[in-house]
């Protein structure tokens, strides 16, 4: 079900890429999603990911749109 919530055969980086677009940013073929423990918070998740081409730092910060940093 598309807009639904994640179901257990989502992967993370789907997930991420998802979020990626609603916001702007070009992720086509997202892999490579790593969770960051040094850049996690409790109530904040922060990853890595790789699209074709980018490269993102995203920190999902609750009842606010993700913080996004491209990644040269």
């Amino acid at each position: 079900m598309a807009g639904g919530p994640a179901t257990a055969q989502e992967k993370p980086e789907d997930i991420i890429a998802v979020q990626l677009r609603d916001q702007g940013y070009p992720c086509e073929n997202p892999r490579d999603a790593q969770r960051d423990p040094a850049e996690s918070r409790a109530d904040e998740a922060a990853w890595t990911i790789q699209c074709d081409g980018q490269k993102y730092k995203v920190r999902f910060v609750p009842d606010m749109a993700a913080q996004i940093e491209k990644i040269d």
